[in-house]
């Protein structure tokens, strides 16, 4: 599914640039031209079901507007650091990779209607008015396919090229997406 963002109204200091929902399976969510030079920080908010067990869910930058592009150069360094929790006890969760051609939001993702990927990300000036190279930060939690775990994480992102990102997409590493919906809002600037 494919959605291009249009401009309404802010409540506290947010206003949504875009949104994109999935009931039935498909390969990827994505907004366009949501980043744009009226904007410096944003917030990305969403989840996605996988349809095949043990996929990875993939976040990649889009260039060129409306009728833009997913961005696959392998420049993304990301990482995933947190804890899982299994049968009663816990252990440390780490994933990352340097030089990959997605960021990740969540790794070995069990299918179902119970397993998913709930995420939020918070990126600045990804349309690199102001900074060299777009990046984010934000948290995620999922079901794991292994052992049933359940894992809570930071994540991260940093790319090594300057991209001029006007949007993103999510997709799942083999499959589709089941369900899913993702959110972008704009931090309203005085």
């Amino acid at each position: 599914s494919q959605i291009t963002a249009a401009k309404t109204s802010g409540v506290g200091g947010l206003v949504k640039l875009g949104e994109v929902a999935v009931t039935s399976a498909t390969a990827t969510m994505t907004v366009d031209n949501c980043f744009t030079s009226s904007y410096d920080l944003y917030k990305i908010v969403g989840y996605a079901s996988p349809a095949t067990a043990g996929a990875n869910l993939y976040f990649r930058w889009r260039t060129g507007g409306g009728s833009g592009s997913s961005y696959t150069t392998s420049d993304y360094s990301w990482i995933t650091e947190g804890q899982y929790i299994q049968d009663g006890s816990t252990a440390q969760y780490l994933n990352w990779n340097f030089a990959d051609n997605h960021a990740r939001l969540g790794s070995d993702v069990g299918d179902g209607t119970d397993k998913a990927v709930n995420f939020q990300i918070l990126t600045t000036d990804p349309n690199t008015q102001q900074l060299a190279h777009p990046f984010f930060t934000g948290t995620a939690s999922w079901k794991l396919n292994t052992s049933g775990r359940f894992a809570s994480a930071h994540i991260g992102n940093n790319n090594a090229a300057a991209i001029d990102a006007t949007g993103f997409s999510c997709l799942f590493s083999s499959g589709n997406i089941a369900k899913g919906q993702v959110i972008v809002y704009g931090f309203q600037q005085s």
